[in-house]
């Protein structure tokens, strides 16, 4: 009963500030790439929320390579972050009448509200040591109106703290989802592990581009170490 009850207590400001945070970001001038997939998780988690929690193990392992292929390779953070907020809020608002008590319920809100106190109390003092002529209200003016996607350092205490919240409501939405569908946990690992083997995939690749298998490797070891007598390494074709 107290974890049935924590669990309604903190789901309703949970997911509104959920979908807030991602109406701000289909507000942004980002990619369309990086608005319409976190639209469309969203809409499938609501949905069908186990093919949903499997779409998120999918394209959270590639979710940087994503933003390089919209072009936009810094916003692989709040593109990630976005992803997770689409399956809370989805996952959220499909089973949030639902009454079966959370196991992970009560130890995610400890921690929650611990990674949320840390950052009232170390964020407040940062942004008056870094500008101290800027009054609070102005910096939550600037966050409201995007300033917290640019990931500046100002409000690195907040980020930190979001992604941990994030995690953990990911980590509840998940548990009720397989809960429901136990059927879908190993759908959910290989979803995971195929989006892993992706991005070492790719990484392979680039590092194939950079130094062609054909080259002697002592032309390429002396190259990389400056040699200006060497053969440079060929591009892969």
């Amino acid at each position: 009963m107290p974890s049935r009850l924590l669990l309604r207590v903190v789901t309703v400001p949970a997911l509104a500030l959920a979908i807030t945070i991602a109406i701000v970001w289909q507000l942004q001038p980002v990619p369309a790439l990086l608005r319409a997939i976190p639209a469309a998780l969203l809409m499938l988690c609501v949905a069908r929320p186990a093919s949903g929690l499997m779409a998120l193990a999918g394209l959270g392992p590639v979710a940087g390579p994503i933003a390089e292929l919209a072009g936009e390779s810094a916003l692989h953070p709040p593109f990630l972050e976005q992803l997770m907020l689409a399956s809370i809020a989805g996952i959220g608002l499909r089973l949030w009448r639902d009454r079966q008590p959370s196991r992970a319920a009560p130890w995610a809100t400890l921690l929650a509200t611990l990674a949320a106190a840390s950052a009232m109390a170390t964020l407040p003092e940062l942004l008056l040591r870094a500008e101290p002529g800027t009054t609070m209200r102005e910096h939550l003016v600037a966050f409201a109106g995007g300033a917290y996607f640019t990931r500046g350092p100002l409000w690195q205490p907040l980020h930190a703290a979001a992604l941990m919240i994030e995690g953990l409501a990911v980590a509840v939405a998940g548990e009720r989802v397989l809960r429901r569908h136990p059927g879908a946990t190993t759908h959910v690992l290989w979803m995971f592990l195929a989006g892993v083997a992706a991005v070492a995939l790719l990484k392979l690749r680039r590092g194939r581009a950079t130094c062609c298998p054909r080259c002697r490797p002592s032309a390429c070891s002396s190259a990389s170490a400056g040699s200006m007598t060497s053969m440079p390494p060929e591009r892969c074709s």
